[in-house]
């Protein structure tokens, strides 16, 4: 796994680059911004006014409690699932990811970064994290977290700037530990064969390859 880190310095070479953020106002967004020194605006003003776009940073989403209890209507229904977590954290990536590819084909001599974001929990067993969003646990998670690393929306803020000026690290994923920025799935890749098998992997590495246009 390949560590990286990210300086002041580098920052730098993010002048005069046109970003998208979304989820701006508070948290990882808000912090991407005050790195980046620009208020962020609406599609449309960035296309009449900028005419290109160099990078979108998906950083919308939102965390509800939601489960497959019976819960139950004041008629005894069965009560429908609350959507809205998937509606803006999966419809809204994928909205997002459509717009930006759409903009970046328009000037494709231009090299162009989406970044987007998703949950430890993708890769590790972990209890369900959506509890831990909830006031009434807040205090309660940092006192058993204790000294263990913990990540501050600037340290997220910083490593989802990462691609936009190293453009090698296409088609990455990072784990954002305390701050430390850790490539998470090249070794898993490499090590496919011993997981999954010799005849297996050769069998779905050849399937993927006649699925490429």
């Amino acid at each position: 796994m390949s560590n990286y880190s990210i300086y002041d310095a580098k920052l730098r070479r993010l002048r005069d680059k046109v970003i998208i953020v979304t989820g701006g106002a508070t948290g990882i967004g808000r912090a991407i911004i005050a790195l980046c020194h620009r208020a962020i605006e609406v599609w449309d003003d960035f296309t009449k006014q900028y005419g290109r776009i160099d990078a979108v940073i998906c950083n919308a989403a939102i965390n509800k409690v939601e489960n497959l209890d019976d819960m139950l209507t004041e008629t005894g229904k069965l009560e429908a699932p609350d959507l809205s977590v998937l509606d803006v954290n999966l419809t809204g990536t994928w909205y997002v990811t459509k717009c930006a590819l759409h903009f970046f084909n328009k000037h494709p001599q231009s090299a162009s970064q989406i970044v987007l974001f998703g949950s430890v929990a993708s890769y590790f067993n972990t209890p369900p994290l959506y509890t831990y969003f909830t006031a009434m646990v807040t205090d309660h998670i940092k006192k058993v977290w204790g000294d263990l690393p913990a990540n501050s929306p600037t340290d997220v803020a910083r490593a989802s700037l990462l691609p936009l000026f190293q453009t090698d690290l296409n088609g990455k994923s990072f784990l954002i530990n305390g701050g430390n920025i850790t490539e998470v799935e090249d070794k898993l890749v490499e090590a496919q064969p011993v997981w999954l098998g010799a005849e297996l992997d050769k069998n779905m590495r050849e399937g993927q390859r006649r699925l490429i246009p």
